[in-house]
């Protein structure tokens, strides 16, 4: 079976080709069909990049199994995150944000094409980005809720906290999935939550949808280009195409990552300031 969409990267498509395969012999005429998202789609992955894979099936009822099956197809690198909808969720008011990615920012693997039945609104997609954002700055804080009054998540850190945790007395970064095995810091989760908040400026601002990460930047500079455009053009060339989420380990990078740090703080209590209400 040949796909419609084949990713640069030559081991995520045999990946994907694999995954396809068995839940089309596992799932005859179950599943709609099967997209994929994210920088894999759009041609900006590194080597930590996630493989966005959405897999659309005919009943509620299917969706368990479906997403058990891929786990266990599923290598352990590069990480498959993996999201199964019925036909009935592609307009659920709660799944928006992710439903806008899928929409216009997602390319057909296989099957039929149910994009056009995605009818996003504008205000279910802006709660639906401004939770995953509070979100987001709470997870920085190893909390389910963003704590009041809000500091850094290690003040006396050279990073301020947000390049890991510590469990146990030992570094870690919060998301291990993220990051292959054995990684005790990085800057993942830093610049998943700055583009995250913009994402979010950009909806209550501009009542803009954004359907792809590397959108992000180019609409908030021609539409917001406010104090905070260059830090969150900074935040993702640096975190993610310079340092591939690494912490970096010459002393410039190091001091210019710790200033990065340092103004977070304020950008989140700006973003917070601004989904005030919401």
């Amino acid at each position: 079976m040949n796909l419609l969409f084949e990713p640069s990267d030559q081991n995520v498509a045999a990946i994907l080709h694999r995954l396809v395969n068995s839940l089309e012999r596992g799932y005859p005429n179950r599943v709609v069909a099967y997209y994929l998202r994210g920088s894999h789609a759009d041609g900006s992955a590194n080597e930590l990049s996630d493989v966005d894979f959405v897999v659309v099936v005919k009943d509620m009822n299917d969706t368990f199994a479906v997403s058990r099956s891929i786990g266990f197809t599923s290598p352990a690198w590069p990480v498959v995150e993996t999201v199964t909808l019925a036909i009935s969720q592609l307009n659920d008011q709660s799944l928006t944000d992710l439903l806008v990615t899928l929409k216009w920012g997602s390319e057909l693997l296989y099957g039929r094409d149910v994009r056009n039945d995605i009818v996003p609104q504008w205000r279910d997609y802006t709660r639906a980005v401004i939770r995953a954002c509070r979100s987001g700055i709470a997870m920085l804080r190893d909390s389910i809720t963003v704590p009041e009054p809000l500091n850094y998540p290690e003040p006396s850190g050279e990073f301020f906290g947000y390049e890991a945790t510590r469990s146990g007395g030992h570094k870690a970064v919060r998301k291990l999935k993220w990051y292959r095995v054995g990684t005790s810091e990085g800057t993942k989760e830093l610049a998943s939550v700055v583009a995250r908040s913009a994402t979010g400026l950009i909806a209550v601002q501009v009542r803009q949808f954004v359907s792809r990460r590397a959108q992000v930047i180019a609409v908030y500079s021609h539409d917001i280009s406010d104090e905070w455009t260059d830090f969150i053009r900074d935040v993702s060339v640096s975190c993610r195409e310079t340092w591939g989420y690494r912490v970096p380990e010459q002393p410039a990078d190091r001091e210019h990552l710790r200033g990065l740090c340092q103004r977070m703080l304020d950008f989140e209590k700006h973003c917070l300031g601004r989904f005030s209400g919401w």
